[in-house]
């Protein structure tokens, strides 16, 4: 208590609102402290946010009979002691109402466990279910081990368990032969049937398997009691002793597909749960009308191009990208308007966006990938300007096109914090790997050669009805090298973009969608073609400043939209209107925790466990 953060109280549990920031405050000064329910709890356990990314949560499970028959002072002083007592205080002691299935009683919210022998199967179900949403279960009878494998896993020192205070004649004992009348054992045992139930359950979901190891006697702290736990006592639940030190935090590896996907996981969950920005990092040309358009008949999302919009919170900045610190509180306003929103680069973004907290559980990125030469060839206004319509493009106006300095691996130079892609044939492998590591943060990453599947794909992943992918304007089955019809300048093209190709190569990988196992692999009919309510990549890079600040992001240069582009927008209101009813039933359902999976669970365990190092 004396190194309690002050801005805490004491009262437990806790709500799945407080969960994550009371966990976060009490990290700071401990690395462990126990919650004690020997009366039951004021709130249910299960309105406290067990998949918490900040929150590794374990209970010990024991032998409710075994339970029964721990000795303490108030038992002791209501029904004599356990080698002395007359028959008629056995009974006494078995009649007790205080004792029926006394774990599932605290475990489930309508304490349906103390109708004894009356308890509903439902109400075993709903202490199992409980108990799967914690991050371990441990077993008394083996409880040495299970510690030794928490402290394991956790990446700590093994402890020295100190053993309880035991009767060693009782210990060697049967439960019905300290009983002693058959009888009193049978109606103890039928009273508590459901807690025995759900204990020989939990047995399969316990971290160390008792009953696996060579020896399984029953551990000496079995059959003694904390002094301070009292079943009879109605009143407040003495504190558990904090530890005074924390240990010393493991190393995190550079990089982990096990985190990785576990964070995913937690992101993906907590979107479902409608705490979770979904956010599009959109390079210019790269499908983003296509994306935003398909959003918004999901949910709510900014109007335009899905960068910025009449309900934007105040108290979200309109920069971007966000810093680390910011990313957190930034993503959590923004889901109470928006279910999405894009980030379009165009220019170079004015602070790296390696910056961004993307692990943050509150945020889903994805960002949709394209062959550099076809960006490169997409048509826009000025580029026809400047270098001429490509139909009728002279050789002088096709070497100019291919000499111009502003869309050199035009990918590279805007994931990289010090733009190294703008170093053409000469950018660096570790140019390279720096756009890799952060294409690795992302939680998605999308084709564009097949992105109606990958759209489709990413709906399913988070739960969402499969949108209507409206196709962009044109489409053409030439090559690249045939439409500049020119291969010493394509040959320039491509060696002075060559680190964006293998990007985009090597991202396929990673892509949710693997374009090239498909049936049909034919360009989406959006890949050649402008967003036509992207920036004009051109305009952007001739007139971007670079000591611009981030308070000059405006709509008039950063949102240049064409009016005519969005006129199938009230189709997609339209669309919205017909799905609501169909996306608020999908809502209510993932807000069930019966409907996590199994590799969800490993999921948030693995990143949950993470985090505590």
């Amino acid at each position: 208590r004396d190194e309690w953060p002050p801005s805490l109280d004491h009262h437990r549990p806790w709500t799945r609102d407080e969960t994550d920031g009371n966990a976060i405050a009490l990290r700071k000064a401990y690395h462990f402290l126990s919650w004690e329910f020997g009366i039951l709890p004021p709130t249910p356990l299960k309105d406290v946010d067990w998949e918490s990314p900040h929150l590794v949560s374990v209970i010990l499970m024991r032998d409710p009979l075994e339970r029964r028959l721990a000795a303490d002072a108030t038992v002791e002083k209501y029904f004599g002691e356990e080698e002395s007592r007359t028959e008629e205080e056995w009974w006494e002691f078995a009649e007790y109402e205080g004792s029926v299935n006394f774990v599932l009683t605290r475990l489930t919210p309508d304490r349906c466990g103390e109708k004894g022998e009356d308890t509903t199967e439902a109400c075993l179900e709903e202490g199992k279910e409980l108990l799967r949403r914690f991050t371990y279960i441990l077993d008394v009878q083996c409880l040495e081990e299970g510690i030794k494998a928490l402290s394991s896993e956790l990446g700590l020192p093994r402890p020295h368990v100190k053993k309880g205070n035991t009767n060693d004649s009782l210990h060697q004992m049967t439960t019905r032969e300290r009983i002693g009348n058959d009888e009193i054992y049978d109606f103890i045992v039928k009273r508590n049937r459901r807690d025995i139930e759900l204990y020989e359950w939990s047995k399969g979901l316990s971290l160390v398997k008792c009953s696996e190891l060579t020896s399984t006697p029953v551990d000496d702290d079995l059959l003694h009691v904390d002094d301070d736990a009292d079943d009879l006592e109605i009143g407040n639940v003495s504190e558990t002793e904090q530890p005074t030190s924390q240990p010393t935090p493991a190393k995190n590896p550079h990089e982990d597909t096990s985190k990785h996907n576990a964070i995913r996981a937690m992101q993906i969950h907590n979107y479902k749960l409608g705490r979770a920005l979904l956010l599009n990092v959109h390079i210019t040309h790269h499908g983003g009308t296509t994306v935003c358009n398909a959003m918004k008949q999901l949910g709510h999302a900014p109007e335009g191009a899905c960068n910025r919009g009449d309900d934007w919170p105040e108290t979200v900045p309109k920069y971007r990208p966000w810093g680390y610190d910011e990313t957190d509180e930034n993503a959590k306003a923004l889901r109470n308007v928006y279910h999405f929103i894009s980030w379009e680069f165009g220019i170079i973004p004015p602070t790296p966006l390696k910056e961004v907290k993307w692990e943050s559980p509150n945020l889903v990125s994805f960002i949709v990938m394209k062959d550099p030469i076809d960006r490169r060839l997409s048509g826009d206004a000025t580029t026809s300007k400047l270098f001429g319509e490509e139909a009728d493009r002279t050789e002088e106006q096709w070497e100019a096109f291919a000499k111009y300095d502003g869309s050199i691996n035009f990918m590279l130079t805007r994931l990289t914090p010090d733009h190294c892609g703008e170093e053409g044939e000469n950018a660096t492998i570790a140019c390279l790997e720096h756009g890799k590591e952060l294409l690795r943060r992302f939680t998605f990453i999308l084709d564009i050669q097949c992105l109606e599947e990958g759209l489709e794909a990413l709906a399913n992943e988070l739960g969402l009805p499969i949108p209507d992918v409206k196709k962009g304007r044109g489409r053409t089955s030439m090559s690249a090298r045939e439409r500049i019809g020119n291969d010493d300048i394509y040959d320039f093209i491509v060696g002075r973009n060559r680190l964006d190709l293998e990007l985009y190569e090597w991202s396929k990988s990673l892509s949710l969608v693997d374009c090239s196992a498909l049936d049909e692999g034919d360009f989406d009919d959006d890949l050649n073609v402008a967003d036509a309510g992207d920036v004009d990549q051109f305009s952007d890079a001739i007139n971007y400043n670079y000591t611009l600040n981030a308070t000059d992001y405006s709509d008039d240069k950063f949102d240049a939209e064409d009016d005519s582009v969005f006129n199938n927008q009230s189709d997609s209101k339209s669309t919205n209107e017909e799905l609501g009813s169909e996306i608020s039933l999908a809502s209510n359902n993932i807000t069930n925790q019966d409907n996590i999976n199994i590799d969800d669970r490993e999921s948030i365990r693995a990143l949950q466990i993470e985090n505590y190092k």
